[in-house]
């Protein structure tokens, strides 16, 4: 049986209390399994006894879950400029230009 198991099993021993549901929450977001601490009450959410709580705790999870990504959201790298872009373009096209110029220019006379 692993930790998560028993903190699971302390919850639903302990379904009024708040204690078990804040540690088992806890101890997901310290160990990034709070899919599977989600997955477990999203279990519960048709339960005719424990349903509204099992909704409640699932939407804490989302939220942790949320503030978790938003914690780890890097900024994005930038990219080449535009004007940059324009310019090599430019240069290209004209150096296909010059070429072509050539090749077909000498055909024509």
């Amino acid at each position: 049986m692993t930790a998560l198991d028993d903190l699971w099993k302390d919850v639903l021993e302990g379904w009024d209390d708040d204690r078990p549901h804040a540690a088992l929450i806890a101890y997901g977001q310290s160990t990034e399994s709070l899919g599977r601490v989600a997955a477990l009450y999203a279990g519960l959410r048709d339960d005719s006894t424990r349903g509204e709580g099992a909704r409640k705790r699932l939407q804490q999870v989302t939220l942790c879950a949320q503030m978790a990504m938003a914690a780890t959201k890097h900024a994005r790298a930038p990219g080449l400029p535009r004007w940059f872009t324009a310019a090599v373009a430019l240069f290209f096209g004209s150096l296909v230009a010059y070429v072509l110029f050539r090749l077909i220019g000498p055909l024509t006379r």
